[in-house]
């Protein structure tokens, strides 16, 4: 392959974040995020980790070096410094809002669209006085309301009538289960993408991440896939728990006040997805995929 075709390194890395990034979009969509929230965010997380690796290369920790490595301007660079410092990434009221949970917040705390029992009052749709439009107008006047309107309605907050919108939840949160599940998902992502990551840099030894995969299966046969797979992670459970257990160190008070013992963390987890295909492949072959990495 003649080498000036050949995309810089950074440009396949990119190629492959897009892919990985779809499914976190598609999340981020459905909860009502926005691209600037994301953005915003993702700053945040070049600063954090670029501090984090020029110190490990032993590099001066310099708001230029930091503009250099990540491509943030320096004037944003001073900024997110001070708030990574005060709040790593934890400080979700800090990233922009968007404008349809500005718009309900206001729906479930301003006294003129509140009643008399302190709850936000069911509203008329059209009108120049407290109605979801008149709500709407007082926070922006560069987006119809008809828009805002859809937005809350596919985000299961509002139910809409002919003539009046009323809302359903008190919040623009999740519920604690849904929150559960949202940080159970970023913990899991985080370590699986983690060893991935580690494994190429190649810097010690590798960790276990494999995978297996076919694009020819009847998708009839799916759910039977999934009870054997469900089936041998009941069996990597039983087996590895109680080696867990016999290999964490108890939380013993030290005899010594300054006697530090060092832990570790680990997670070993295993995975399902399944999606229909338009075409299957023709050529008759097998199409089972082992993807095996440095591990």
């Amino acid at each position: 392959m003649d080498q000036r075709s050949t995309p810089p390194a950074s440009s396949m890395v990119l190629q492959q974040l897009a892919r990985v990034l779809e499914p976190l979009v598609r999340l981020l969509l459905k909860f009502g995020g926005t691209y600037p929230q994301l953005a915003e965010l993702t700053k945040a997380v070049f600063v954090k980790v670029a501090q984090e690796e020029l110190m490990a290369e032993g590099r001066r920790l310099t708001d230029s070096n930091l503009a250099i490595t990540t491509g943030i301007h320096r004037k944003d660079i001073k900024r997110l410094r001070a708030e990574v410092k005060e709040e790593p990434l934890s400080g979700h009221e800090r990233l922009p809002v968007s404008l349809a949970s500005t718009v309900f917040t206001k729906w479930l705390t301003d006294p003129n669209y509140l009643g008399k029992n302190g709850q936000p009052q069911t509203l008329a749709r059209f009108g120049d006085e407290n109605s979801f439009e008149s709500l709407v107008q007082s926070v922006s006047t560069d987006i119809h309301p008809r828009t805002i309107l859809d937005e809350l309605f596919r985000l299961g907050l509002i139910e809409v009538g002919d003539y009046q919108v009323r809302p359903l939840k008190t919040s623009f949160v999740p519920n604690p289960d849904v929150a559960h599940m949202l940080e159970f998902l970023g913990m899991n992502l985080h370590d699986h993408a983690a060893a991935a990551v580690h494994n190429l840099r190649g810097t010690s030894l590798p960790f276990l991440e494999q995978s297996v995969a076919s694009d020819s299966l009847d998708p009839s046969t799916i759910g039977e896939m999934m009870d054997i797979t469900r089936g041998e992670w009941r069996s990597v459970l039983k087996k590895i728990v109680p080696q867990l257990e016999a290999r964490e160190v108890k939380n013993e008070v030290a005899s010594e006040p300054s006697a530090k013992t060092a832990i570790s963390r680990i997670r070993i987890g295993m995975y399902f997805y399944a999606e229909e295909l338009e075409t299957a492949s023709s050529d008759g072959g097998s199409n089972l995929q082992i993807a095996r990495g440095r591990s």
